[in-house]
C-alpha cells in the first residue's frame, strides 16, 4: 500500500518574474515532510520524550535517531490521516 505523502507542502508553479525571466516550477517538500519536521521538532525540545526515545531505542537493539524519525514519520501520518477523515465528514 501506497503511503499518503498529502501532497506537496510548497509548491511553486511555473512562472514569469516581472522582469520577464523564468521562474520555474519547484515541487517543494511533501506535506508528510513537513509535518515530520515539526513533529520532530517537538519530540527533541521535550527531555521525557528523550528519555522515552533512548528507552525504546535500546529495547529494540537500534539508534535512538531511528526511533525519533520513526516516531515523527507516526505522526505525520496520522495527521495526514486525520485531515483525510475531516474532509470525509465534511463531504454532503
Amino acid at each position: 500500500m501506497e503511503t499518503n505523502d498529502g501532497g506537496q507542502a510548497f509548491p511553486r508553479p511555473h512562472s514569469t518574474m516581472p522582469n520577464g525571466k523564468d521562474m520555474y516550477a519547484q515541487d517543494g517538500l511533501t506535506a508528510r515532510q513537513w509535518y515530520a519536521g515539526m513533529a520532530l521538532a517537538g519530540l527533541m525540545a521535550n527531555p521525557q520524550e528523550a528519555d522515552a526515545i533512548n528507552r525504546t531505542a535500546i529495547a529494540a537493539n537500534t539508534k535512538p535517531e531511528t526511533v525519533v524519525a520513526g516516531a515523527a514519520f507516526d505522526i505525520a501520518d496520522a495527521m495526514i490521516a486525520h485531515e483525510a477523515e475531516e474532509r470525509k465528514a465534511d463531504q454532503p
